[in-house]
């Protein structure tokens, strides 16, 4: 970094402080031993010279310019041997810099060093056309003040492993918010001849930090990937299902007294763990009590400040703009105002101005199609059947053998009836039992072809499910369960699949190679809805007693469930083919409520392509 301010230049500039927030956006990269600055004062040619002969990524001026046709275009001013000023023009800023095999871009941070006219070229646009890679200046004059903001700004971006040309927007940004009226951002421009990369890799940043930060600091990307976004979700689907509703923001909202907010000169360290343990992404932040509120604190803003490994600081300087909604309104308007307005979350006031509570974009989407989700962690799990702990075992589920599986959520009940019906009444979809006009039924002697059968009317035209909402949803076919979940991602923003097997099964017994979800007891009317019991299914969640050790709930009886792998007869070749693609016949898992004891072992496997009363699905989401 070269700084010069010639005594006979003018304004005199702030450099002092420029070097301050330079090198402060710069420490964190230095602590780990990624980035070393040079900075020279009263610059003068030599200076720079003598520095240039080592290595160097970035070389970044500092100091006052000009824009003289007549002697080449573009110049800087370094020092002079006198302190006066010493121009430096384009044909000796190439000779210096251009012709560098490892210098990578060059920031002129200096008034007309990106002006340019219909003869002479901009002085940064000289430096690309010689060979440099990319090269930054102004189109006109910047204010000391509105320099300096550029400079910090740029550096953090940088610093966060942004690529140039993003971390140029960010500072354009930076210029625009600080002064509305002004017109300063335009000025700076990127010239560039070689793909825009970031100057230090994400990698990189992520392997210097010490164990610990990086782990909370994947903990909190964690939290932002399973939190809905509005750019990820399909929006036309949200409206059609929202209007049917007569909920507004005050029946909703995460009312005050649950509110997780947190006071304004809060330090980061202090918010970081907060927000993980809360699990919320948006805090209020509040001055002088909770109805002051100053703004808000995101994850992902948190995460970008972290990842700087700033360990200290107020979060009041690292706010986002809160959005304010009125209790009483309707949350279609409240959806449509989220999303006019870009944000995920909004404070909500009360008649009088004060804080009510707070709505997430989850909250509304929860009205849509809510699951409960349960986490189940990364390890090994056995699946399948050893036929010396279980005789019932059938020759398809063995070996048995050990599976490691990444982490996952799987929602805690089956897909219910008023879930699927959302679903339905958003998209228009038909099931393939509604094409086709019938579904396989049990008739009380055996399973007939039933006219009429659907998931409207599983057991046939006289069968209705308008009371059984809190059923689940039968009669639908992998390729309709496969539908849900497109719909369900789109409409919540967050991925949501069918299980695997493997995943099914390890959600269902744990880690014990235990027989049943609940143990190795064989099964009663206590535990799950089994062999004929009940004759129907029931409403999901109804058998707490039957959970599994992660507590999932529904994993023995009432409806074989969907999965996304590809049947085998047993496990010696098994690969577990979750391809979306073709026709082949799926597994399903868990037995039914018209099923014997065999059948509801965590192990037991089967394979039903058709729509029937006794199948229905659920689904799981990747990560936690």
């Amino acid at each position: 970094a070269a700084a010069a301010d010639p005594t006979d230049a003018s304004p005199t500039l702030d450099q002092a402080l420029e070097r301050e927030r330079v090198m402060q956006a710069l420490a964190p990269l230095q602590a780990v031993g990624l980035a070393q600055i040079t900075w020279l004062e009263n610059a003068t040619v030599k200076a720079l010279y003598t520095a240039l002969q080592e290595d160097a990524d970035i070389f970044y001026f500092s100091g006052h310019g000009g824009f003289e046709p007549e002697h080449g275009g573009g110049l800087l001013l370094l020092a002079g041997e006198a302190g006066g000023a010493q121009p430096v023009d384009a044909s000796d800023l190439t000779s210096l810099l251009a012709k560098r095999a490892d210098l990578r871009l060059a920031i002129l941070n200096t008034d007309l060093s990106a002006h340019g006219d219909a003869t002479t070229p901009a002085l940064a646009a000289t430096l690309v056309q010689a060979g440099l890679p990319a090269a930054i200046g102004m189109q006109g004059t910047l204010r000391d003040t509105s320099a300096i903001r550029f400079a910090q700004r740029l550096f953090d971006a940088l610093a966060l492993g942004r690529t140039v040309g993003a971390a140029v927007q960010a500072a354009r940004r930076e210029l625009a918010a600080a002064e509305p009226e002004s017109f300063e951002w335009v000025l700076p421009v990127l010239y560039t001849s070689a793909p825009d990369e970031a100057l230090v890799a994400a990698e990189t940043l992520r392997d210097a930090m010490p164990a610990p930060r990086r782990a909370e600091l994947a903990e909190l990307e964690r939290l932002i990937a399973r939190s809905p976004r509005l750019e990820a979700i399909d929006l036309s689907l949200v409206a059609v299902t929202l209007k049917a509703s007569r909920a507004t923001v005050g029946n909703i909202m995460v009312r005050r007294v649950d509110v997780v907010a947190l006071p304004a000169d809060t330090d980061v360290e202090i918010a970081l763990a907060t927000m993980l343990k809360s699990g919320h992404g948006h805090i209020p932040v509040y001055g002088d009590s909770i109805d002051d509120v100053r703004g808000m604190l995101n994850a992902e803003t948190l995460l970008e400040t972290l990842r700087t490994q700033r360990t200290s600081g107020p979060i009041g300087e690292i706010l986002q703009a809160a959005f304010f909604v009125p209790e009483r309104m309707h949350i279609v308007d409240t959806f449509q105002a989220m999303q006019e307005r870009g944000s995920d979350a909004a404070v909500v006031i009360d008649e009088y101005g004060g804080m009510a509570g707070l709505l997430a974009l989850a909250d509304i989407l929860a009205q849509i199609v809510a699951f409960d989700w349960v986490e189940i962690p990364a390890g090994p799990f056995l699946m399948g059947s050893d036929k010396r702990k279980d005789d019932q075992a059938y020759d398809d589920e063995l070996p048995q053998h050990t599976m490691t599986l990444p982490a996952y959520r799987m929602a805690r009940m089956p897909v219910m009836v008023a879930q699927f019906a959302a679903f339905v009444e958003a998209t228009g979809y038909m099931t393939q039992a509604e094409q086709q006009g019938s579904a396989y039924v049990w008739t009380g002697q055996k399973w007939d072809d039933v006219k009429g059968a659907n998931w409207r009317h599983p057991r046939g035209p006289e069968s209705d499910v308008r009371q059984k909402q809190e059923h689940p949803v039968t009669c639908v076919t992998f390729a309709d369960s496969a539908a849900f979940c497109e719909w369900a991602s789109k409409a919540t923003g967050t991925t949501v699949r069918l299980p695997s097997e493997a995943e099914w099964e390890k959600a269902a017994r744990g880690t014990d190679g235990r027989i049943y979800p609940w143990g190795d007891d064989k099964p009663t009317k206590e535990l799950c809805n089994f062999g004929s019991s009940v004759g129907t299914t029931t409403p999901v969640g109804a058998y707490p007693k039957g959970a599994s050790p992660f507590g999932v709930l529904d994993m023995a009886g009432n409806v074989w469930e969907r999965t996304s792998t590809k049947w085998v007869g047993n496990y010696a070749n098994y690969r577990p083919d979750d391809s979306p693609e073709g026709d082949a016949t799926r597994t399903v898992r868990g037995g039914s409520f018209f099923f014997n004891v065999r059948f509801v072992r965590c192990a037991c496997r089967n394979y039903l392509a058709y729509p029937r009363d006794n199948v229905g699905f659920r689904v799981v989401s990747p990560g936690f």
